[in-house]
């Protein structure tokens, strides 16, 4: 016949202790000003648990800043394949000049025209692609 466990002495509550009501910090109460504030936040909270809430404000940043990274990566694009044709039509300027110092051997001025040419069609169709990009799987 098994017997119930009886706790020690030591550990058992002592009778004339009193726990006292928890008080809270006057400042963390809300005021009755403060009660709109409260009004906003909970919707807010309730809001963003639901799941919809969070997917439709999360879809529209993305698409915000999907938006606004391809205007930055595209204005970048300009701009680097802008500089580099300003300069290669320099070398090619300089190179041409009669009384420059500046000569470029003829195979050196066709490897350097085709190349760059080859790198501004492959960027251009490289933001082609990040920009409108296609469904068809690969």
């Amino acid at each position: 016949m098994a017997t119930a466990a009886v706790p020690p002495e030591d550990n058992r509550p002592n009778e004339d202790l009193e726990i006292p009501e928890p008080s809270g910090d006057p400042a963390l109460k809300a005021s009755d000003a403060d009660i709109p504030s409260l009004i906003k936040a909970t919707s807010e909270l309730l809001a963003f648990s639901s799941d919809k809430g969070w997917e439709r404000h999360s879809a529209r940043m993305e698409w915000w800043l999907r938006r606004r990274f391809k205007i930055v990566l595209f204005a970048f694009v300009l701009g680097i394949n802008l500089w580099w044709t300003w300069t290669i039509t320099r070398m090619l300027w300089h190179s041409g000049l009669v009384g420059s110092t500046f000569h470029l051997n003829d195979s050196v001025l066709i490897a350097l025209v085709s190349t760059s040419i080859a790198n501004f069609l492959g960027l251009v169709v490289i933001v082609a692609r990040h920009l409108f990009p296609s469904d068809s799987p690969k």
